[in-house]
């Protein structure tokens, strides 16, 4: 079973095997924390079953929008099931290691618990920093430790056993190197975060 399979399998249960519920309170508190514009298109990578999409579209006014990217179909029909009459949501399948998209699209980018299982990170950050306008801003973020991500992930086995999570400080240099400036860096006990700004071309 390759990547795309074990996610396609895993979509039709994700949200009662994950229980997002338990998690919205905090993606909330950090997205209002973030003061989005109510026009602000966002970038929302590896978007599963729309957790945190929920989340911005409910910041966003309406003339706002969110591209709800993932390279698993399974997961955006999934998605799409419960935003059937929302027009700020575009659903696109794709794979942000390959992104065909405008340069300058978005003014931020979110990549919620996805970061791990992208065997190709630099491609994905530079990617990135091209589909952000100037000085756009990049997230990575997990709401667990580093150590609880890659101890579920090795647990599960399979094609995910090496999706591991690296050190903020690693994947911070990652990033520069891509042409991002770091704004803030967490890489605790209780959660995993990385706040990026667009800067000029590396």
């Amino acid at each position: 079973m390759n990547r795309l399979e074990f996610f396609n399998t895993k979509a039709p249960a994700w949200d009662t095997m994950h229980q997002p519920d338990k998690v919205i309170a905090t993606l909330q508190q950090t997205v209002a924390k973030l003061a989005l514009r109510p026009d602000e298109r966002l970038l929302d990578v590896g978007c599963g079953t729309g957790v945190l999409t929920s989340v911005l579209l409910d910041a966003l006014g309406a003339d706002g929008s969110v591209t709800a990217l993932d390279f698993s179909p399974a997961m955006l029909e999934a998605l799409q099931q419960k935003f059937t009459h929302e027009p700020r949501l575009c659903p696109r399948v794709g794979d942000v290691q390959d992104l065909h998209i405008a340069p300058a699209s978005f003014d931020r980018a979110f990549c919620y618990s996805v970061w791990p299982h992208l065997p190709h990170p630099d491609q994905a950050a530079h990617h990135l920093w091209r589909a952000l306008k100037n000085q756009g801003r990049l997230y990575i973020w997990h709401t667990a430790s580093r150590d609880f991500i890659n101890q579920v992930h090795t647990r599960v086995g399979g094609v995910i056993a090496q999706d591991l999570l690296e050190a903020a400080t690693t994947l911070a240099t990652r990033l520069e190197k891509a042409g991002f400036n770091i704004v803030d860096l967490v890489d605790n006990d209780e959660r995993y975060w990385i706040e990026a700004s667009k800067g000029p071309s590396p």
